[in-house]
């Protein structure tokens, strides 16, 4: 499933619908969370130097790390992006406080430290994290210097951490932005990555709501004790991918990944791991998912309305009789032409043998329920 997310960052968006926006959450429980955002940095890095993605230049926006933290990413020999990507950098001064405690050096070298190298990467300093309007004036500039103003060019966009963003900034400006990037007319993909366990849990909601794809990273069920969380948890987890349809319909998959170096490897996940939260869906129904020996044989007794279509009988007319369970077949004369099995029920009929067949009882909930009635519900409606 991870590759199948990778794919769809790499194709783009879709000629009518919004670009495609990657929203990586993990949580303290898990130390996974950055392996998995830096796995899905180095697919679309790597995507955008071959040439096979859609986006042809790369806008990252550093908030929660140094770009020089980036820069195994950004100048990896099989990946070429130099010249391709532009950082935005939000961790440096992302208040301004060294350029006001230091106005006269910074006046004198803003010109020629404003926009730098990092890495062989353009790199520009943002001062200004609390203001989002600028911020997505910043990300527009950067990446028409990379594909220009063709909208037939498009860029993708990575931001490292959303919580960084939301300490300075109120959710609705970051939705508003979020949702401005997407709409861009430019945009091919986006990429974000949420603490999930630092915000409420409407803002949390709020986010993925404005995803079309949401990827859960959390520690092994077998994994929750003290004692086996440096062993496990740290190298291993599961990566619950949800993604959106267009039609409106969300698909879910489950997949267990494993930290080998600089990389993770993910696969299906164990059989053993998927009865074990199956377990604990199963307890938590209110009714029997199967029946019983006795419910089975009480709906096997019960007579259901039929119709039956053979050859005109003797004394009667019609070619075709319908029982719908109203009329009583204890006389053959009374429903001619039913199935055999019945008019030799009905052949000897007695009270022992009738009180063998079943029969459907409808209990009304509450007296304020109205009876069934054979007017048609529809019939109110003006259409």
């Amino acid at each position: 499933m991870v590759d199948s997310v990778c794919r769809l960052l790499r194709d783009g968006v879709v000629e009518g619908e919004y670009a495609p926006a990657l929203l990586v959450q993990d949580s303290l429980s898990t130390t996974g969370g950055p392996a998995v955002f830096r796995h899905f940095v180095r697919s679309i890095a790597a995507n955008i130097s071959s040439g096979r993605a859609q986006a042809k230049g790369l806008v990252m926006v550093t908030t929660d790390r140094h770009p020089e933290c980036y820069r195994v990413f950004l100048e990896n020999e099989k990946s070429q992006i130099k010249g391709r990507c532009q950082v935005i950098d939000c961790f440096s001064d992302p208040l301004g406080w060294d350029r006001a405690i230091e106005f006269k050096q910074c006046q004198l070298a803003d010109e020629n430290s404003k926009q730098s190298q990092t890495a062989g990467v353009n790199r520009i300093v943002y001062r200004e994290i609390r203001d989002m309007t600028s911020l997505m004036s910043a990300i527009l500039e950067s990446a028409q210097l990379l594909v220009g103003r063709d909208n037939n060019v498009r860029f993708s966009v990575i931001i490292d951490s959303v919580s960084t963003l939301l300490r300075h900034n109120l959710i609705h400006s970051i939705a508003s932005l979020l949702n401005a990037l997407r709409s861009h007319s430019q945009l091919s993909s986006l990429l974000c990555m949420l603490h999930a366990d630092l915000h409420a849990t409407k803002i949390v909601h709020a986010l993925e709501y404005l995803s079309s794809i949401v990827t859960f990273v959390e520690p092994c069920p077998q994994s929750r004790s003290i004692h086996s969380f440096q062993d496990e948890n740290q190298g291993r987890g599961i990566i619950r991918v949800r993604q959106k349809r267009w039609n409106g319909r969300v698909r879910e998959q489950i997949d267990q990944f494993e930290i080998q170096g600089s990389e993770i490897k993910c696969s299906p996940i164990h059989e053993k791991t998927s009865v074990v939260m199956g377990k604990n869906v199963i307890s938590q129904v209110q009714f029997n998912l199967q029946l019983t020996d006795k419910e089975w044989e009480d709906r096997a007794k019960v007579v259901l309305p039929f119709e039956h279509q053979g050859e005109t009988l003797p004394g009667n007319s019609k070619g075709t009789i319908i029982y719908d369970g109203r009329k009583d077949f204890r006389s053959p004369d009374d429903c001619p032409g039913m199935p055999q099995n019945m008019s030799g029920m009905a052949k000897t009929s007695n009270k022992p043998e009738l009180s063998k067949i079943g029969e459907i009882h409808y209990l009304r909930d509450s007296d304020d329920e109205c009876p069934d009635s054979d007017e048609d519900p529809d019939d109110d409606l003006d259409i």
